[in-house]
C-alpha cells in the first residue's frame, strides 16, 4: 500500500497542476510507512518544505519544526505520527489532512483531524482524505473503513442523543470551515504486480 500512497501523493498534491499553496498533514502508524514517507518526500521537496515528527523526535526538535510548518509558507507539508501528534497541537495553518493508514479506533483518527479545526482556520474549505486500498469491498482496508463508520455513527447517537454521523469527524463537521471527507481509493495493482514478479507476497501495510 505505501507505493500507492506515495503514488496517490505525487499525482494529487504534488504534480505541476497541483495547488502549490496548499499546507498539508499526513498522519501515519507504522514505522514502516514512515519511513517511507519520509524517503519519498526527501526526495521530492526540499528539506525546508516539510517537517516530520513521530513519537521518537526530541521535544525541542518538535517545537522548533511545530513552529516552521505554522509560520513559514513555503513549508508545505507535515508528515505526523497519528497517536503522537493526534492530540493537543493547533494545526489550523493546514487546509488539507491526509490519513495514509487507518486505525480500529474513530475517536483516534477524529482526533488527528480535529487539529486541522482549529482556532485561526481561514480556509474557505477543509479537505480530508481517508486512503484505502484494495478492490471495492472485499479489500481489508474497505472493511475497516466500514467499521469505523458505524462505531462513529453509534458514538455519535450516544454522546449527541441525535441522529447517527454518515462518516467520520462528526465534532468536525459541525464547526467552520465546510469540511470535504472523502475515502480515496489509492491503486495497488501496480504494487501488486511488482512485488509478483519479485516472487515476493503483496502485503497491506
Amino acid at each position: 500500500k505505501v507505493g500507492a500512497v506515495t503514488e496517490w501523493l505525487e499525482t494529487e498534491l504534488l504534480s505541476d497542476g497541483a495547488d502549490a499553496s496548499r499546507k498539508v498533514l499526513v498522519f501515519a502508524h507504522h514505522k514502516s510507512v514512515h519511513a517511507a514517507l519520509a524517503g519519498f518526500l526527501g526526495e521530492k521537496l526540499q528539506g525546508h518544505e516539510w517537517v516530520h515528527i513521530t513519537g521518537d523526535t526530541p521535544p525541542s526538535e518538535r517545537v522548533t519544526r511545530l513552529a516552521r510548518f505554522q509560520q513559514q509558507p513555503a513549508c508545505r507539508f507535515a508528515v505526523l505520527a497519528l497517536t503522537a501528534c493526534g492530540v493537543g497541537l493547533n494545526l489550523a495553518c493546514a487546509d488539507t489532512a491526509v490519513f495514509a493508514e487507518l486505525c480500529w479506533n474513530p475517536a483516534t483518527l477524529e482526533q488527528a483531524e480535529a487539529r486541522i479545526h482549529r482556532m485561526g482556520q481561514r480556509a474557505s474549505c477543509v479537505n480530508v482524505y481517508y486512503l484505502t486500498a484494495g478492490d471495492g469491498d472485499r479489500s481489508p482496508d474497505a472493511a475497516m473503513f466500514g467499521a469505523l463508520v458505524k462505531k462513529s455513527r453509534v458514538a455519535a447517537w450516544v454522546v449527541d442523543g441525535g441522529a447517527p454521523s454518515d462518516d467520520l469527524g462528526a465534532m468536525g463537521a459541525r464547526s467552520p470551515p465546510p469540511r470535504r471527507t472523502a475515502a480515496a481509493a489509492v491503486d495497488v495493482e501496480a504494487e501488486a504486480k511488482a512485488e509478483a514478479e519479485a516472487s515476493e507476497p503483496s502485503q497491506l501495510s
